[in-house]
C-alpha cells in the first residue's frame, strides 16, 4: 500500500489512543515490576524505513515482541503483503486496546483492501519469553529497556529461528555467533532517537 494512504489509516485508528497512560495503568496491575515493560512507540515514517531495510517478501510472517497497542503490527500489515502479522504483549490493558483496534480495522478497513493485502492479524496476550514465534520471517523487538536476563532468553530463542529470519532490535543488539549483523541505523521513536540493529539468522 502507498505509504501516505497507510499512514492516514494508521493515524485514524490511533487518533484517540494514549498508549503511555494505558501502559502505566496496566503495569500497576501486574504482581511484579519489570523495567523491560517500559513503554515506547514507533514513528510511522521511520518504521516504514526500518521494515524496508529487511526487504519483506510477499507471504512472509512478521512478529512484534512487546507489541503494546499494536501499532507496529497494524502498520506492517498495511505497508507490506505479509501473510500474517502477530503482536505479543503481556500487559492486558495494552493487549485489549490492540484487540479493539483490530475490530475497527476488520470492520472499517479490511473490506476496502485488495485480497493480496489482507494480512491475517493476530494479537496474543502472553509473555514473548515463553511464546513460540518460530514461524516468523521478520521479528521486531523494541528492546531498549530489556534487562540482561530477558536478552539471554531472547538470544536462545533467536538462535532457534529459521535460517534467513531477520531480527530488528532497538538500542541493543543480540550477541550470538548464529546471528549476523546486516546494518545499524539511527531512527526516531516516540521517546527519542535510537540505534536500530538489523541481524539475520545464519
Amino acid at each position: 500500500m502507498d505509504f501516505s494512504l497507510a499512514k492516514g489509516i494508521f493515524e485514524s485508528l490511533y487518533d484517540s489512543i494514549d498508549g503511555y497512560a494505558l501502559s502505566l495503568r496496566g503495569r500497576k496491575k501486574l504482581p511484579f515490576y519489570d523495567r523491560g515493560l517500559t513503554y515506547g512507540e514507533i514513528v510511522p515514517d521511520s518504521f516504514f524505513t526500518i521494515l524496508k531495510e529487511v526487504e519483506p517478501k510477499d507471504g512472509e510472517m512478521f512478529y512484534d515482541l512487546g507489541s503494546g497497542t499494536g501499532k507496529a503490527v497494524i502498520l506492517a500489515a498495511l505497508l507490506f503483503n505479509f501473510s500474517k502479522a502477530v503482536g505479543i504483549e503481556i500487559v492486558e490493558d495494552l493487549h485489549h486496546t490492540a484487540e479493539k483496534i483490530l475490530v475497527r480495522f476488520n470492520e472499517e478497513i479490511r473490506p476496502t483492501l485488495p485480497n493480496s493485502a489482507k494480512t491475517d492479524i493476530v494479537f496474543q496476550c502472553s509473555d514473548f519469553l515463553t511464546s513460540d514465534f518460530f514461524e516468523a520471517n521478520i521479528v521486531f523487538a523494541h528492546s531498549t529497556c530489556f534487562h540482561d536476563g530477558e536478552l539471554k532468553v531472547l538470544t536462545k530463542k533467536f538462535e532457534n529461528l529459521k535460517e534467513g529470519t531477520r531480527i530488528i532490535t532497538v538500542s541493543k543488539s543480540i550477541d550470538s555467533p548464529n546471528l549476523r549483523i546486516i546494518d545499524t541505523q539511527e531512527h526516531p521513536f516516540s521517546w527519542g532517537t535510537a540505534t536500530v540493529y538489523f541481524q539475520c539468522r545464519l
